[in-house]
């Protein structure tokens, strides 16, 4: 029942969204800025797969490019603030957070650039 409705969710927030902000912020012609900008997005994606992943494809369908697409999921994946605010902050202490956030905060930017070199050697996955 989850999957049909975050499907259609995704579909929405991508059509509200213009598609000449999503290819200008996170098209494949943006660039380094574009990989941070999706980072940045990424990481305050709150959910799971059932609501990320359908955003993504969403998202690479009206223009945002696959190298920032890897960011901004390695962003969810590693950064999560929905997490951190949730779990990490009340559990483990700024301390600890800070720590983390610290230490993971330059690895979706660098997914992202190596994906953009990945796709620059080896061609579009089209």
């Amino acid at each position: 029942v989850r999957m049909p409705l975050a499907l259609l969710a995704a579909g929405f927030i991508a059509v509200l969204i213009p598609q000449e902000i999503i290819g200008g912020l996170i098209g494949g012609a943006s660039g380094f800025q574009g990989i941070v900008t999706s980072s940045v997005l990424g990481s305050f994606i709150p959910g799971g797969p059932f609501i990320t992943f359908p955003f993504v494809i969403a998202l690479m369908n009206y223009g945002a490019g696959d190298p920032q697409m890897v960011a901004f999921i390695a962003s969810w994946s590693v950064i999560a603030v929905h997490r951190a605010i949730a779990w990490e902050l009340p559990l483990m202490g700024p301390r600890f957070w800070f720590i983390r956030f610290a230490s993971s905060a330059v690895l979706p930017p660098v997914a992202g650039i190596l994906a953009a070199l990945l796709w620059a050697a080896f061609g579009s996955h089209t």
